[in-house]
């Protein structure tokens, strides 16, 4: 009578045929046989895939939530009415919706090309055990992180996705900021928005 673990075994090893072309399928096959490295800890939901074990973290990649063009224009549209209240020359606010507005579509497309790596790197992290001595691992290591450092180039600073996160975060700083400091009192502000 076979054991469940020699068939999860079996199971898995299946999937990563499937997906991959193993060096050395025996070695690999010894790999999984082994025990689960110390400490291994896996969260991996809809919206994040957390994979670590002691003093070593294999992956922390989280699915983007798409910013809707109505959400940067209402906030663009409160820091107006903010900056009117407190006397804040608002500097470049012009420039930065057009900024939104022209590269609003490749910022979709970037939000939508990033969300399908990570199902497919959610999908294959789910079930997927890292064992000890891991350095024999060659799905981690030629399949698993290079899709996450895949995704990790979609977050560089030069893409859409990255700029347009950051520009609403500094948006909606920027709306605290004029909403919580300032008191409506006649000084004279300037708040410089940059483009890009």
């Amino acid at each position: 009578m076979k054991n469940k673990g020699e068939d999860r075994m079996k199971a898995e090893l299946q999937t990563i045929k499937k997906m991959m072309e193993l060096k050395n399928e025996g070695k690999f096959k010894e790999y999984l046989s082994r025990p689960v490295v110390s400490g291994y800890k896996a969260e991996i939901t809809d919206k994040k895939v957390e994979v670590s074990a002691d003093y070593t973290g294999f992956v922390y990649k989280y699915k983007r939530t798409i910013i809707e063009k109505e959400d940067f224009k209402e906030v663009l549209k409160q820091l107006r009415k903010l900056g009117k209240y407190n006397e804040t020359k608002l500097k470049g606010i012009n420039k930065v919706g057009r900024y939104i507005e022209d590269n609003y579509y490749d910022y979709l497309k970037e939000v939508v090309e990033y969300n399908a790596e990570f199902e497919r790197l959610r999908n294959d992290w789910a079930g997927y055990e890292v064992h000890e001595g891991f350095s024999d691992d060659e799905f981690l290591h030629e399949y698993l992180l290079p899709l996450g450092w895949k995704l990790d180039k979609k977050l560089y600073r030069n893409t859409k996705l990255s700029r347009l996160e950051d520009k609403y975060s500094e948006l909606k700083g920027y709306v605290r900021t004029l909403d919580s400091e300032l008191s409506g009192e006649s000084h004279y502000h300037t708040v410089s928005l940059t483009v890009g």
